[in-house]
């Protein structure tokens, strides 16, 4: 195995290095950032990428005393807990970019102190970690660019509200994958001025009355959900063809259920739902309101209808990149999107 720590001592003026592990024989620990921060490079290095590697609390503890100008740290799949996340807020205080994907043995604790000192902050990743919703509402408003919170099994719709409103004025992508999410919280996600990149791949749809009650409820709320929005826009004539004018839409402020008279989905550009369940009323809404600029979304599942498709491809007149997985359309569906001009990848 590969365990000898690098000759970092050669390199006098390093500014990104990445030693992710990338092969499995490959054993990059402690010792080896040990070693990193003892070289001349410590002072100069601004990113650091340690994706998949052994390190624990104590390499880390260590980086945070030798490389306090550290701009950039991805610990994606390292062993660092909330021990570590605490050595890193209060010693790299000028990180711009810190993920903590999949270290599940970081919770509120360490967040708590990565919230009160990380104030330069602009993208964070606590995807599948023990964070909740008493440690999401320590974010500090309009500070993060980017925020991934998937697969936070103890991140409700509440927290996610508050990181929404926190965050909402300068937010551009959001990662909101695996998590239940309501009606309100879509709103909330509309609302969201500069929003580019949204993923709510896996995620549950409910009513918000459904909010933390037990799953089989929630789903009995969704499947309720998606008659009640499908009513309402119908009773709307967001989405009624007329063989005349063909399609009709309303404001955004009808469709979303708000009165700003600001235009929904301003900037969102890319839209991933693989395998959300209540898919089509999300499709309905973004239909409804007509997302200006957007051009990518990915859709899964059984339950996508082709007209829901189709309203969209028209609504959304910039769009122009669908993918499709496992969905049973009709071909005419495809071919009436790529008539369009419409990229189909099915």
């Amino acid at each position: 195995p590969c365990s000898s720590p690098p000759a970092f001592e050669f390199f006098s003026a390093l500014t990104q290095l990445d030693i992710s592990v990338t092969r499995p024989f490959w054993q990059v620990g402690d010792r080896v950032l040990n070693s990193l921060t003892a070289c001349p490079s410590s002072t100069t290095l601004t990113t650091l990428r340690l994706v998949g590697c052994s390190i624990s609390d104590i390499g880390v503890e260590a980086l945070s005393a030798h490389m306090p100008e550290i701009t950039s740290l991805d610990l994606t799949g390292t062993r660092v807990s909330d021990r570590g996340v605490t050595a890193i807020a209060k010693g790299c205080r000028n990180l711009l970019v810190l993920r903590l994907n999949s270290c599940g043995s970081v919770g509120d604790t360490g967040f708590g102190f990565v919230a009160l000192h990380l104030t330069s902050l602009r993208e964070l990743d606590i995807k599948s970690t023990l964070v909740t919703d008493s440690g999401i509402k320590k974010l500090h408003p309009d500070r993060l660019h980017v925020l991934s919170v998937a697969h936070c099994d103890s991140i409700t719709s509440v927290g996610l509200h508050h990181a929404v409103q926190s965050c909402g004025g300068v937010l551009r992508v959001l990662n909101v994958a695996g998590l239940v999410i309501s009606r309100s919280l879509i709103r909330a996600f509309a609302a969201l001025p500069l929003l580019r990149w949204l993923n709510v791949t896996d995620c549950f749809m409910q009513d918000d009355s459904s909010e933390g009650r037990e799953s089989d409820s929630g789903k009995r709320s969704a499947h309720m959900l998606s008659y009640e929005y499908a009513a309402v826009i119908l009773q709307l004539p967001a989405l009624r063809m007329d063989r005349k004018h063909g399609l009709k839409r309303i404001s955004s402020r009808h469709a979303m259920g708000t009165d700003s008279g600001q235009q929904d989905f301003p900037c969102l550009e890319t839209l991933h739902t693989d395998r959300c369940t209540g898919l089509s009323c999300l499709l309905r809404l973004i239909a409804a309101v007509g997302a200006p600029v957007l051009r990518r979304i990915t859709l899964s599942g059984p339950e996508i209808l082709g007209a829901d498709v189709l309203v969209l491809a028209q609504s959304c007149r910039r769009l122009q990149e669908v993918c499709l997985r496992r969905c049973d359309l009709d071909a005419s569906v495809v071919s009436s999107l790529r008539q369009r001009g419409v990229s189909v990848d099915s």
